[in-house]
Formats: structure tokens, C-alpha cells, sequence
């Protein structure tokens, strides 16, 4: 049974599908108006791959629903309450470049991390993380109490 992150991704993927379609676009002419290879349609559409917030708005740019691109950047973004299970601690911020590259941010440096077996582990710290985040619904309405608690201040 999928997981809390990947039925998120499935769900946005039905979302942007519809965009597509509701565009008349077909798979291949969306990759083709955005650059992109023809299977990351794909991918996006089906969940196994997550899109970032520029993917969303170049799939709304071509399916002309740029209205759209707030929700869907919000329903894409997972968020870790303050309380709740931790499957992972991260010691410092990090993103994942397609598998071949980790850059990682420390108090005191950069680095860019290009070994297999480290990516492999960054990934797996990721997957743990993303357990620990609340997606769509969830995530707004976090987003939605912090910003009435910065109001009362």
C-alpha cells in the first residue's frame, strides 16, 4: 500500500494530467513545447518522479493554467510538523540533482557530493524525511494555522 508522499504524488500526477488534457496536449507535445524527454510526462503524470515548483509552472505555462500553479505547488510541497514521528534528522539542508549529484549545506561550507554510495544514502535520509511530512491537505492547513499565528503577533 503507497505511502502518505507517493499517493500525494499520484494525486498531483492525476491533477496535471487533467491540465494536459484539458489543454488538448498530448504527452509528447508538452514535452516537446518544454524541452523535456518525452517519458518525464510521464513520470510526473504517474507519480514516480516528483515535480519541482519550476516543472509546475512550465506545465502550467503550456497548458495555459497558470492560475493554477499556487494550489499545485502547495499540494506538491510536503511539510514536517513540529510534532509528530521522525523517521530522520536532517544535519543540514540538502538537494538531490537526479541522482548523480547531492549538494549539501553546512554552518560552514558546501559541498557537492558526487559518490554513488553516499548519493544512495542521501536518498534513503530523503525517503525517511518525506515519511515524516504531512502533503495536501495536511500541509495547507499547517501553512494556514502558522500564518493566522504570525497574524496575532
Amino acid at each position: 500500500m503507497p505511502g502518505q508522499p507517493q499517493q500525494a504524488r499520484e494525486a498531483l500526477g492525476s491533477r496535471l494530467r487533467e491540465i494536459r488534457l484539458d489543454a488538448r496536449l498530448t504527452a509528447r507535445a508538452l514535452a516537446q513545447l518544454t524541452g523535456w524527454h518525452f517519458t518525464k510526462v510521464s513520470k510526473l503524470e504517474h507519480g514516480t518522479r516528483r515535480p519541482s515548483p519550476d516543472d509546475i509552472r512550465a506545465w502550467c505555462k503550456y497548458c495555459q493554467a497558470e492560475d493554477q500553479v499556487i494550489d499545485l505547488i502547495a499540494t506538491a510541497l510536503g511539510i514536517i510538523p513540529d510534532a509528530g514521528d521522525r523517521y530522520a534528522l536532517a544535519q543540514g539542508s540538502f538537494w538531490i540533482f537526479d541522482e548523480t549529484r547531492v549538494q549539501l549545506e553546512t554552518v560552514s561550507a558546501g559541498l557537492d557530493i558526487t559518490q554513488p554510495a553516499e548519493i544512495s544514502l542521501y536518498g534513503q535520509v530523503f525517503d525517511l524525511l518525506q515519511r515524516s511530512a504531512v502533503y495536501g491537505h495536511g500541509a495547507r492547513e499547517l501553512i494556514r494555522r502558522a500564518v493566522g499565528d504570525l497574524s496575532r503577533e
